[in-house]
Protein backbone atom coordinates (compact mmCIF):
# COMPACT_ATOMS: atom_id res chain seq x y z
CA UNK A 1 0.00 0.00 0.00
CA UNK A 2 1.49 3.07 -1.02
CA UNK A 3 1.88 6.10 1.70
CA UNK A 4 -1.42 8.19 -0.05
CA UNK A 5 -3.63 5.14 0.31
CA UNK A 6 -2.59 4.65 3.67
CA UNK A 7 -3.32 8.24 4.99
CA UNK A 8 -7.23 7.86 2.92
CA UNK A 9 -7.85 4.47 4.77
CA UNK A 10 -6.68 6.05 8.34
CA UNK A 11 -8.95 9.49 7.39
CA UNK A 12 -11.55 6.90 6.65
CA UNK A 13 -11.41 5.00 9.72
CA UNK A 14 -11.06 8.14 12.14
CA UNK A 15 -13.73 9.58 10.41
CA UNK A 16 -16.43 6.87 10.94
CA UNK A 17 -14.88 6.14 14.26
CA UNK A 18 -14.26 9.88 15.93
CA UNK A 19 -17.03 10.25 18.59
CA UNK A 20 -17.36 14.21 17.14
CA UNK A 21 -19.82 11.74 15.01
CA UNK A 22 -21.09 9.67 17.14
CA UNK A 23 -25.17 9.82 18.29
CA UNK A 24 -27.78 7.41 19.92
CA UNK A 25 -30.35 5.79 17.96
CA UNK A 26 -33.08 7.92 16.57
CA UNK A 27 -36.36 7.69 18.14
CA UNK A 28 -39.70 8.48 16.29
CA UNK A 29 -43.27 8.50 18.11
CA UNK A 30 -45.10 6.82 16.92
CA UNK A 31 -43.36 3.98 15.14
CA UNK A 32 -46.25 2.58 13.73
CA UNK A 33 -48.49 5.17 11.89
CA UNK A 34 -51.80 4.26 10.35
CA UNK A 35 -53.43 7.01 8.02
CA UNK A 36 -56.35 7.14 5.53
CA UNK A 37 -55.47 8.99 1.98
CA UNK A 38 -55.56 12.15 1.86
CA UNK A 39 -54.76 12.64 5.94
CA UNK A 40 -51.68 14.09 7.34
CA UNK A 41 -49.80 12.88 10.04
CA UNK A 42 -46.72 13.82 12.45
CA UNK A 43 -44.19 11.78 13.96
CA UNK A 44 -42.22 13.26 16.49
CA UNK A 45 -38.37 12.81 16.11
CA UNK A 46 -35.59 12.65 18.62
CA UNK A 47 -31.58 12.11 18.91
CA UNK A 48 -29.60 12.39 21.13
CA UNK A 49 -26.18 12.78 20.81
CA UNK A 50 -23.23 11.13 22.33
CA UNK A 51 -20.80 13.54 22.16
CA UNK A 52 -18.70 15.60 19.36
CA UNK A 53 -18.11 19.22 18.79
CA UNK A 54 -19.65 18.87 14.91
CA UNK A 55 -23.44 18.22 16.19
CA UNK A 56 -24.08 21.38 14.58
CA UNK A 57 -22.68 20.36 11.20
CA UNK A 58 -25.35 17.41 11.12
CA UNK A 59 -28.39 17.21 9.36
CA UNK A 60 -30.89 14.38 9.59
CA UNK A 61 -32.81 13.84 6.65
CA UNK A 62 -35.75 10.84 6.52
CA UNK A 63 -36.88 9.61 3.73
CA UNK A 64 -40.07 7.37 2.50
CA UNK A 65 -38.89 3.85 0.85
CA UNK A 66 -42.38 4.03 -0.98
CA UNK A 67 -42.84 8.10 -2.05
CA UNK A 68 -45.98 7.12 -4.05
CA UNK A 69 -47.40 6.14 -1.05
CA UNK A 70 -46.68 9.03 1.12
CA UNK A 71 -44.18 11.98 1.62
CA UNK A 72 -42.45 14.07 4.58
CA UNK A 73 -41.99 17.23 5.41
CA UNK A 74 -40.50 18.59 8.43
CA UNK A 75 -37.44 20.13 10.63
CA UNK A 76 -35.09 19.27 13.45
CA UNK A 77 -34.20 21.93 15.36
CA UNK A 78 -31.06 21.42 17.33
CA UNK A 79 -29.96 22.55 21.25
CA UNK A 80 -26.68 20.33 22.19
CA UNK A 81 -27.18 17.92 22.92
CA UNK A 82 -30.05 16.87 21.39
CA UNK A 83 -32.10 17.06 18.13
CA UNK A 84 -36.00 17.64 18.13
CA UNK A 85 -38.87 17.98 15.32
CA UNK A 86 -41.56 16.77 13.58
CA UNK A 87 -41.87 15.25 10.40
CA UNK A 88 -45.32 15.81 8.77
CA UNK A 89 -46.63 12.36 6.83
CA UNK A 90 -49.01 13.21 4.29
CA UNK A 91 -50.93 9.77 2.76
CA UNK A 92 -51.45 9.42 -1.19
CA UNK A 93 -52.32 6.23 -1.86
CA UNK A 94 -53.52 2.66 -0.18
CA UNK A 95 -50.15 0.70 1.01
CA UNK A 96 -47.32 0.07 3.58
CA UNK A 97 -44.42 2.83 3.49
CA UNK A 98 -41.27 3.23 6.26
CA UNK A 99 -39.53 5.91 7.36
CA UNK A 100 -35.80 5.77 7.03
CA UNK A 101 -32.37 7.31 7.81
CA UNK A 102 -29.33 6.44 6.31
CA UNK A 103 -30.73 2.78 5.51
CA UNK A 104 -32.31 2.12 8.61
CA UNK A 105 -35.84 1.76 9.42
CA UNK A 106 -37.51 4.04 12.52
CA UNK A 107 -41.10 3.96 11.48
CA UNK A 108 -43.84 2.15 9.49
CA UNK A 109 -46.73 4.35 8.13
CA UNK A 110 -49.74 1.93 7.19
CA UNK A 111 -52.28 3.93 4.19
CA UNK A 112 -55.72 2.95 3.76
CA UNK A 113 -58.55 4.25 2.61
CA UNK A 114 -61.40 4.70 4.72
CA UNK A 115 -64.74 5.73 3.95
CA UNK A 116 -64.81 7.92 1.18
CA UNK A 117 -67.72 10.05 -0.48
CA UNK A 118 -68.31 10.50 -3.86
CA UNK A 119 -67.75 13.72 -5.96
CA UNK A 120 -70.84 15.93 -5.73
CA UNK A 121 -72.45 18.87 -8.10
CA UNK A 122 -73.09 21.66 -6.32
CA UNK A 123 -75.44 23.50 -8.37
CA UNK A 124 -76.69 20.24 -10.80
CA UNK A 125 -79.57 22.50 -12.44
CA UNK A 126 -78.46 25.76 -14.05
CA UNK A 127 -80.66 28.02 -16.16
CA UNK A 128 -78.19 30.79 -18.02
CA UNK A 129 -78.98 32.80 -21.33
CA UNK A 130 -77.40 32.13 -24.36
CA UNK A 131 -73.97 33.51 -24.54
CA UNK A 132 -73.97 33.56 -20.64
CA UNK A 133 -70.84 32.34 -18.98
CA UNK A 134 -71.78 29.56 -16.29
CA UNK A 135 -69.69 28.01 -13.25
CA UNK A 136 -70.18 24.55 -12.78
CA UNK A 137 -68.10 23.23 -9.36
CA UNK A 138 -68.18 19.63 -7.65
CA UNK A 139 -66.99 19.02 -3.97
CA UNK A 140 -64.84 15.82 -3.12
CA UNK A 141 -63.97 14.54 0.28
CA UNK A 142 -60.85 14.82 1.95
CA UNK A 143 -59.45 12.13 -0.08
CA UNK A 144 -56.92 13.10 -2.72
CA UNK A 145 -58.32 13.21 -6.17
CA UNK A 146 -55.73 11.76 -8.65
CA UNK A 147 -58.04 12.72 -11.85
CA UNK A 148 -60.75 14.94 -12.51
CA UNK A 149 -61.46 15.36 -15.71
CA UNK A 150 -64.58 17.46 -17.40
CA UNK A 151 -66.52 15.90 -20.39
CA UNK A 152 -69.52 17.09 -22.33
CA UNK A 153 -72.63 15.24 -22.80
CA UNK A 154 -74.86 12.40 -20.32
CA UNK A 155 -72.62 11.29 -17.63
CA UNK A 156 -70.57 8.36 -18.64
CA UNK A 157 -70.02 9.17 -21.88
CA UNK A 158 -66.50 10.20 -22.69
CA UNK A 159 -66.37 10.98 -26.38
CA UNK A 160 -66.71 14.45 -25.81
CA UNK A 161 -63.46 15.66 -23.29
CA UNK A 162 -62.97 19.38 -22.37
CA UNK A 163 -59.90 20.98 -21.31
CA UNK A 164 -60.37 21.14 -17.69
CA UNK A 165 -59.25 19.55 -14.83
CA UNK A 166 -59.89 21.54 -11.89
CA UNK A 167 -62.90 21.44 -9.36
CA UNK A 168 -64.79 24.07 -11.76
CA UNK A 169 -65.59 24.75 -14.93
CA UNK A 170 -67.02 27.57 -16.64
CA UNK A 171 -68.34 27.52 -20.22
CA UNK A 172 -70.36 30.04 -22.43
CA UNK A 173 -73.36 27.79 -24.10
CA UNK A 174 -73.52 28.94 -27.87
CA UNK A 175 -77.08 27.42 -28.33
CA UNK A 176 -80.00 27.32 -26.68
CA UNK A 177 -81.93 24.54 -25.45
CA UNK A 178 -80.98 21.73 -22.65
CA UNK A 179 -77.16 20.68 -22.29
CA UNK A 180 -75.47 18.39 -20.27
CA UNK A 181 -71.62 17.94 -18.85
CA UNK A 182 -70.17 15.73 -16.58
CA UNK A 183 -67.30 15.40 -14.37
CA UNK A 184 -65.21 12.41 -13.49
CA UNK A 185 -63.58 11.58 -10.43
CA UNK A 186 -60.94 9.38 -9.70
CA UNK A 187 -58.59 8.26 -6.89
CA UNK A 188 -56.31 5.60 -5.36
CA UNK A 189 -59.40 4.12 -3.20
CA UNK A 190 -62.40 5.25 -5.69
CA UNK A 191 -64.22 6.87 -8.77
CA UNK A 192 -67.46 8.70 -9.10
CA UNK A 193 -68.98 11.22 -11.35
CA UNK A 194 -71.43 14.39 -11.20
CA UNK A 195 -73.53 15.48 -14.07
CA UNK A 196 -75.32 18.70 -14.69
CA UNK A 197 -77.47 20.01 -16.71
CA UNK A 198 -78.05 23.60 -18.22
CA UNK A 199 -81.37 25.20 -19.47
CA UNK A 200 -80.01 27.81 -21.93
CA UNK A 201 -82.60 30.69 -22.51
CA UNK A 202 -82.71 31.78 -26.50
CA UNK A 203 -81.45 35.54 -26.41
CA UNK A 204 -84.53 38.30 -26.67
CA UNK A 205 -85.65 39.42 -30.27
CA UNK A 206 -85.61 43.41 -30.47
CA UNK A 207 -89.27 44.33 -31.59
CA UNK A 208 -89.04 45.84 -35.37
CA UNK A 209 -88.68 49.54 -34.67
CA UNK A 210 -86.91 49.90 -31.64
Amino acid sequence: MNRRAMLLAVLVLFLTSSPAFAYEEARLTPANLVLRVGEAGNVRVNVQHVSGLNNTMWRFVFSSDRRDIVTLDGRLDYQYPVWNGTIQVLALAPGTAQIVFRGKVYATVEVVCGSIEPVQAIAPVITAKRGQTVKLAVTTSTEIVRVLQWYDGRIGDTSHPLAASGIDLELTPAEAGTHYVWASSKSPCSSSAAEFRIDVLPSRRRAVGR
